[in-house]
């Protein structure tokens, strides 16, 4: 869990202990509204999408409307899920920006094909004892 959903987290643990009505996350990246739905639905409540009057997508969670609020049995579900992200290790993300982790994924691709490219042409073009051998491999293609 990365400090940003650490915090996403929080505010979820307090809208669910405090039984608030609505918690809103307005200007989420694609990431943590992932993380955010991954939670609400672990811990049951329901999350959705609205647009505001300028048209800005926001994410919400509210609690069912059905549910009742003295379920012990919903409680001690949610209970066991929020230990459990409780208990999770919070890593420092260095890369908060997606732009800048699909910059470094590519970087780390790119370096792995490199790299298989100079072990798989050394082994099978390049290990060839001989300049005249090596001309007439490459001369029939």
């Amino acid at each position: 869990m990365s400090k940003r959903q650490k915090e996403l987290y929080d505010q979820i643990k307090d809208f669910v202990l405090e039984r608030q009505e609505i918690l809103q996350f307005p200007k989420l990246a694609a990431v943590d509204r992932k993380f955010v739905k991954r939670v609400a639905s672990a811990i049951q409540v329901r999350s959705g999408i609205e647009a505001d009057a300028n048209g800005v997508k926001c994410l919400y969670i509210e609690f069912d409307e059905a549910e009742d609020e003295e379920d012990v049995e919903a409680q001690e579900a949610r209970a066991r899920v929020m230990r459990k992200y409780d208990q999770a290790k919070v890593v420092d993300d260095e890369v908060d920006d997606e732009k800048q982790r699909d910059e470094l994924a590519k970087a780390v691709y790119n370096d792995r094909f490199t790299q298989w490219k100079k072990e798989y042409y050394q082994v099978s073009a390049l290990s060839y004892e001989g300049r005249a051998t090596l001309d007439c491999f490459l001369g029939s293609f």
